[in-house]
């Protein structure tokens, strides 16, 4: 039997920041215990897809374990019978909780073309400075490309005007001071978009990153708990559809070099990789895209038909072969993908590791040309011998 003190021994524990699989991102102290792999989120949900929830720690942080159906050596010992009964009233009243949130919540989220609409009236009302454009234009952007990405400037607590208050990240104003947006640092502004075009909500990609480099916008704080968030009005978190400038949705534009739907982590990347290969990519906040399901085969079948492909191309982070986390969602992903009946892909150019190699946005027009596509058995063949064993168990 594990006791209390071995489950939060700080050593064991390491930060998820924005890669958190609970709430993508959306608070920035989540952790997971790298030993018991249990992952610790404060977050307030009453279900993951993928997760469950096994109660609550002693500073008040709730408990996940991945689930595939199967019931794991942590669970059993980690919870006793007492513990059990404890947590089984916890959830109850969790549940009960989150039902009445939601209830909330969902009158509060914007529909889809409300929220286009209040987030093109806020970015009207934004500049690019000149410092956030040269960055871009370094990240291999033209400035067309930046035009037509609206990428914003943003300071801390900046200032708008008549922006509709349901909208995540707007603090309404009731304090006297006009309205402001939910922000505590300077940084950029990159906006999320539909299959169909529309903006659907935005990450800020803060200047200094000690607390998460990429952030979703909230409204949801201890005087507001029940503030809109980034979610979408089916309750899943936003999927990007980034794509090249080249390519405008149309079914009679599918010429060979689009004949594949990409998957790449965040929203900036994989912007930038759709201009630099010329390909539609479909981003996700830690490259956690199960967690998003409807959203997601919603824009493979929208894409499949426009480009008359089946096949989806991952493209993993440098080091990402390395990463338990990571690999989890590209193997829940994929499972995903293929049981809609995609065939998948994985993009490789030998990115084994994430100090000495790039990302996807980041090759050169050389490297881009050595890019091989192999299957995910032969890619999680490439991890160590730990880590398949690891990944076999889930």
């Amino acid at each position: 039997m594990l006791s209390e003190n071995s489950l939060f021994s700080t050593n064991r524990f390491t930060s998820l920041r924005n890669n958190c699989p609970i709430c993508q991102g959306i608070r920035h102290d989540c952790r997971q215990n790298t030993e018991l792999e249990i992952t610790h989120c404060r977050h307030d949900v009453s279900s993951v897809p993928g997760f469950q929830f096994i109660g609550q720690d002693k500073i008040g942080f709730n408990m996940w374990v991945a689930n595939d159906g199967k019931t794991t050596e942590t669970t059993k010992t980690t919870d006793s019978e007492t513990r059990r009964r404890r947590s089984a009233r916890q959830e109850s009243q969790k549940k009960l909780n989150d039902r009445a949130d939601r209830s909330v919540n969902s009158l509060n989220r914007l529909s889809i073309p409300d929220r286009d609409r209040a987030i093109q009236e806020l970015l009207a009302q934004l500049d690019l400075s000149p410092t956030h454009l040269q960055n871009l234009r370094d990240r291999g952007l033209s400035d067309n490309q930046i035009e037509r990405g609206m990428f914003r400037s943003v300071v801390p607590w900046q200032s708008v005007n008549n922006i509709n208050a349901r909208l995540a990240g707007v603090s309404d104003g009731s304090d006297g001071t006009g309205q402001k947006l939910s922000v505590s640092g300077s940084g950029t502004i990159c906006p999320i978009w539909d299959v169909s075009g529309r903006i659907i909500g935005w990450q800020t990609r803060f200047d200094r990153s000690k607390d998460g480099k990429y952030r979703w916008p909230t409204s949801r704080n201890q005087q507001n708990p029940n503030g809109a968030t980034a979610h979408l009005p089916n309750g899943e978190m936003p999927l990007s559809c980034c794509r090249p400038t080249t390519l405008l949705p149309d079914p009679q534009n599918s010429t060979s070099p689009h004949q594949s739907i990409n998957l790449a982590e965040g929203f900036l990347k994989p912007y930038i990789a759709a201009q630099q290969i010329e390909r539609v990519f479909i981003g996700a906040a830690g490259g956690n895209f199960s967690a998003s399901p409807q959203t997601l085969k919603t824009y493979l079948d929208t894409l499949s038909t426009e480009l008359s492909t089946k096949l989806v191309r991952l493209y993993p982070d440098a080091g990402a072969i390395a990463n338990f986390n990571v690999l989890r969602q590209y193997q829940k992903a994929i499972a995903l993908v293929t049981g809609w009946g995609y065939e998948v892909e994985i993009a490789w150019w030998k990115q084994f590791d994430k100090n000495t190699h790039a990302d996807i946005d980041e090759l050169t027009a050389a490297q881009l040309s050595e890019i091989t596509y192999i299957t995910p058995a032969a890619f999680f063949s490439l991890c160590d011998r730990d880590m398949q064993n690891r990944l076999a168990d889930r």
